[in-house]
């Protein structure tokens, strides 16, 4: 029986599950390598909060470079859980220490979790990224096991960095004067909800920008306050004047900061943006997905 041609099957791959790929690579090595590619290229375990479940992915790579130099993108946990019986995270944190050094290819790097609670512990701690040889161009979701300096000696160890999202937790409880000149001088593209701060991002070539106007804050400090402070933020834009391309607003200010003040402000200091998005429902207000495959 004449083998199929290898951009045959390969397209075939694309179109079957994870499951059915895991079997595949069973079949031959040529079936291994082409399946194995599409499984470890981009590896979503955000929804894994199992430490046994964890270990094992994390083995599987760290044991095995021919894996672990295909892993480009990462959606990993913010939190695991372990189990009745064991009450150290000391093996759990050293299995995924070795997998992120061997992940020498890492490019994307996505922390989130939907499950959190007095019983789960931080997947990621400063000490998983020290002597790491990824290079890391795209950073988002919520670091708890970090203190404000250890996400900024981070950054500065990743100066590759085109988007960042960084955590809720994080970024409200910035202090402003601590926030480094010389971090990320490669950021393209950026979501903040807390919009006052990007000033301090002024020289970097960013493109994309994402804001936030935070509807908790008007609990906090009054909706007049808040409207204030959304109002002085927008001329901050002419920092970015010369690069900036598109703007993603989630505005919870609306009966205060209407859409027709927001978009005469942003015109006034963006006279080079060519998207222009204001939503006032939803959670987040997230760029695109689809665009970062340009960055």
């Amino acid at each position: 029986m004449p083998e199929l041609p290898v951009e045959l099957y390969t397209r075939i791959f694309r179109l079957v599950g994870t499951n059915d790929l895991a079997s595949l690579s069973r079949v031959s090595q040529a079936f291994q390598t082409e399946a194995e590619h599409l499984l470890y290229q981009s590896v979503a375990l955000s929804k894994i909060s199992e430490s046994s479940r964890l270990i094992s992915w994390c083995d599987a790579v760290a044991h095995c470079e021919r894996r672990a130099t295909r892993v480009h993108t990462l959606q990993f946990p913010t939190f695991f859980k372990l189990p009745p019986q064991e009450t150290s995270t000391d093996l759990m944190h050293t299995s995924i220490c070795l997998a992120f050094k061997a992940m020498v290819n890492l490019k994307s790097l996505y922390v989130r979790s939907e499950e959190r609670g007095v019983e789960f512990h931080p997947s990621l701690q400063p000490s998983t990224f020290e002597n790491c040889e990824f290079r890391l161009v795209e950073l988002l979701g919520d670091l708890p096991g970090f203190t404000v300096d250890d996400i900024w000696t981070l950054l500065s160890s990743q100066p590759d960095i085109r988007y960042w999202v960084p955590g809720t937790a994080f970024t409200m409880s910035l202090d402003v004067s601590s926030f480094p000149p010389d971090i990320l001088p490669q950021l393209r593209d950026l979501l903040f909800i807390r919009p006052d701060l990007t000033k301090h991002l002024a020289g970097r070539p960013i493109r994309r920008l994402s804001w936030l106007f935070y509807r908790e804050e008007t609990q906090i400090i009054g909706l007049p306050q808040s409207i204030s402070i959304a109002q002085a933020t927008i001329p901050d834009l002419r920092l970015f004047r010369d690069t900036l391309i598109e703007l993603y607003i989630m505005n919870f200010l609306e009966e205060g900061f209407s859409v027709p003040e927001v978009v005469a402000l942003v015109a006034e200091y963006a006279p080079r943006l060519r998207i222009l998005t204001i939503c006032s429902q939803g959670s987040d207000c997230a760029i695109p997905a689809a665009e970062h495959s340009q960055l």
